[in-house]
């Protein structure tokens, strides 16, 4: 069976017709951004930052990182900051607000400017060409946005609900959650006014004991109330040591009883830093055929490729493709992996 991995250097190279290799696309405002450009300098997304304020002290540090660091780095520094600095919990719970809307709008106007176009309907309609009848296919992907949701859309697959995205027979698992899930709070607060106004609300009052385990599915940023309880954004904080996924638990025990069954492994965008996921990569796949690393360029992919030979992922081989997602489909090299050719 089959496994994809999908990082943010996937949504990146999303557009076939906007490549980054080509140097007149690559500082396009609109491009859906890596990891290290989450809080980069760009008009949308100062608009949206103040109208979460509380996270505004800490947007420097994440805009300029040093050499040898991350975001995520960055972020697990603030985090653990929060034991001896409560402000620090209402800093990250802002970020999450803003992480929500930014990723929910931005690739909304992407994909008007790519007409709809992208190599997520590419990869679906490889692997729905490759796929046998009775055989599953999963989809785990790091990213929040639902460029990779529509295009599942597109070939019957409609998310509906939780329990969508894992009654198929093409599982699609968001491990650090999604732009259009929430999860119910408990927080004490006053739940007359404006989405924006609770919104604040539930920042100030934001502590980790009042996110409960329920999760919804929402349309709207911020999070309107449901149920006459108010909903947090779910999306995990991107840092490189999380302790727990942000996606429902029958979810990961899908991917879980999936797992053993993977003969082939598929990686795009992805830098394979996240070590709870390896852990459970090294824990639950057997010996594979074959894994296939596709990072935007040989380096990068060779780099993806060693944290996975560190973290135990056995495989009879792995092959490193010397570019991006744009060019693993459009020169052809995808099809050999899928038996297309």
């Amino acid at each position: 069976m089959l496994l994809v991995i999908l990082g943010a250097g996937a949504s990146y190279d999303s557009a076939p017709s906007r490549p980054i290799t080509n140097g007149n696309y690559q500082s396009m405002v609109n491009r859906p951004p890596l990891a290290n450009q989450l809080f980069d300098d760009r008009n949308y997304f100062g608009d949206i930052m103040n109208k979460y304020p509380q996270c505004l002290p800490v947007i420097p540090r994440l805009r300029h990182i040093s050499s040898g660091s991350s975001v995520e780095k960055e972020l697990q520094r603030l985090q653990s900051e929060a034991t001896n600095y409560p402000d620090r919990l209402r800093q990250l719970a802002a970020i999450r607000y803003y992480l929500q809307e930014v990723l929910s709008d931005l690739p909304n106007v992407w994909l008007k400017e790519t007409h709809s176009v992208t190599n997520y309907l590419v990869l679906v309609d490889h692997i729905q060409q490759w796929k046998q009848p009775t055989e599953r296919v999963c989809i785990v992907t790091f990213n929040y946005d639902t460029l990779l949701d529509k295009a599942l859309e597109h070939f019957g697959y409609v998310l509906r609900d939780l329990m969508s995205y894992i009654q198929n027979d093409l599982l699609l698992i968001k491990i650090h959650g999604s732009v259009n899930w929430g999860r119910f709070s408990s927080a004490p607060i006053n739940l007359v006014g404006t989405r924006q106004e609770i919104a604040e609300r539930m920042i100030d009052a934001y502590a980790p004991e009042f996110i409960m385990k329920e999760f919804v599915m929402i349309g709207e940023s911020p999070p309107a109330v449901r149920d006459s309880r108010p909903v947090f954004p779910a999306l995990a904080i991107p840092v490189e040591s999380k302790l727990d996924f942000e996606c429902p638990p029958n979810h990961v025990e899908a991917l879980k009883l999936f797992l053993p069954a993977v003969t082939k492994v598929l990686i795009i965008g992805w830098r394979a830093t996240e070590k709870p996921f390896l852990d459970l990569l090294s824990e639950r796949v057997k010996m594979v055929d074959l894994v296939t690393v596709v990072n935007g360029d040989k380096s990068r992919g060779d780099a993806a490729a060693d944290n996975l030979r560190s973290a135990r992922l056995l495989a009879s081989c792995y092959h490193t493709f010397d570019g991006g997602f744009t060019e693993f489909f459009g020169s052809g090299a995808a099809d050999p992996f899928f038996g297309l050719s």
